[in-house]
């Protein structure tokens, strides 16, 4: 199909391109642009991979100086150089009153080494607390683990309503105590 001919011509750029060069090099071009997307893909993929996203329970809602708070939270000595906190936020529940207990913080660290550090330290320090606050580690708090824990809403307000305990374990189970016995609903 390709003479030797037309690929040493199409390889120096000489000669007058004939119809079907110029068929090739648009078919060349357009691989080209369709392997630059590809790789740009493949970057976004393995970046999203490589993001792990926490939640920290109880935790202040100083978000400027999250990196240092989380490294105070839990050591300095248990990161490895590359921590960085991708990003942190408190949107997740509504603002609450003066004097309440602050909303949850949801941080993502860019590195797996750094969050599975911080795991293990948590782990080996049995109870975190930051400024006199308990202080929750979830390994992953995506967007599906929120829906799932949604569902529950209705089921919290009743329970609330008839003065029940009950408490949320990760990543979406609700544990309820009575005088009975305890049970587990997921």
């Amino acid at each position: 199909m390709w003479s030797d001919d037309m690929v040493s011509r199409l390889a120096e750029g000489t000669g007058v391109p004939t119809g079907e060069e110029q068929d090739l090099r648009q078919i060349l071009v357009a691989m080209q642009h369709s392997l630059t997307q590809i790789d740009g893909k493949i970057d976004s993929l393995s970046y999203r991979m490589n993001r792990m996203t926490e939640r920290l329970d109880k935790h202040a809602e100083r978000l400027d100086q999250s990196e240092r708070r989380v490294s105070e939270l839990l050591g300095r000595t248990t990161f490895p150089d590359l921590f960085v906190v991708e990003r942190a936020h408190c949107s997740l529940a509504a603002r609450l009153p003066p004097g309440a207990p602050p909303r949850p913080l949801i941080a993502s660290l860019l590195n797996n080494r750094a969050w599975d550090a911080a795991l293990r330290r948590a782990r080996e320090l049995k109870t975190l607390q930051y400024e006199g606050m308990v202080v929750s580690l979830y390994p992953d708090f995506t967007l599906q683990v929120q829906e799932v824990r949604r569902q529950f809403i209705a089921g919290k307000k009743q329970l609330r309503e008839l003065r029940l305990e009950y408490r949320m374990l990760y990543p979406a189970k609700l544990t309820t105590k009575s005088l009975l016995n305890s049970s587990n609903v997921e």
